[in-house]
């Protein structure tokens, strides 16, 4: 377990302090996975937490740019939105004051989950390939979704940031014209899709870091 807990540690980023296995007490390495999870999993709940509570706003800003076609969601036309209307909701439901806490409430947290290796960095095959050798196998497989939810997830905080910023910069002009209406549009993905798919790939990595507690917590009991 010992090696399965420095194996896990290097994956996430996280710094591990290495000692001879025979000095390491009964059930502590165990602990020490479970701890090393329960920080990255905190990192995911405050990332979920942030989405969640602003989500309010990003749909009724979402709902605005779209349209029902035959009972498909597809996006308003420009002349369809009055560019005036669209400042008043974004202020009404407050995603103008998200450019200014989102991004401070996020930074920690992304920052932290940033520091997992990806499957493009050098070491992760060998990392991940040992990990599923370890005692406790199941983990390899939970980690490697783990990376890929990552990713996505990265990517697409990354592309509403920039949304952000330049909404941001929006936000001090008190009339709005066609150009703030187009730019509003060609942002529905990062509004819509892009938005959902981070929350859904954080309820997916909460839901592989349980099975990881679960994982080494019977373990644990085996070696008991």
């Amino acid at each position: 377990m010992h090696v399965t807990v420095k194996l896990l540690a290097q994956i996430l980023g996280q710094p591990f302090n290495e000692r001879p296995a025979a000095e390491v007490k009964k059930g502590e390495a165990h602990l020490r996975a479970l701890s090393l999870l329960s920080d990255f999993g905190t990192l995911w709940k405050t990332l979920h937490h942030s989405y969640h509570a602003i989500l309010p706003s990003v749909a009724a800003v979402t709902e605005v740019l779209t349209v029902n076609n035959h009972g498909q969601r597809v996006p308003a036309r420009p002349a369809d939105i009055a560019p005036g209307e669209l400042r008043r909701l974004v202020f009404t439901e407050n995603l103008n004051f998200a450019t200014v806490t989102f991004q401070q409430q996020t930074r920690k947290a992304i920052a932290g989950i940033e520091e997992m290796l990806t499957p493009t960095s050098p070491p992760w095959d060998d990392l991940l390939a040992a990990l599923k050798r370890s005692t406790v196998k199941r983990l390899g497989s939970n980690i490697e979704s783990i990376a890929e939810d990552r990713t996505t997830a990265v990517r697409n905080h990354g592309e509403f940031l920039t949304f952000l910023a330049q909404l941001s910069r929006f936000s001090a002009e008190p009339d709005w014209n066609m150009d703030h209406v187009r730019f509003f549009l060609d942002s529905r993905p990062v509004l819509d899709e892009k938005f959902h798919e981070v929350i859904r790939r954080a309820d997916s990595v909460l839901f592989q870091m349980l099975e990881c507690f679960t994982e080494i917590t019977n373990h644990y009991y085996r070696e008991a």
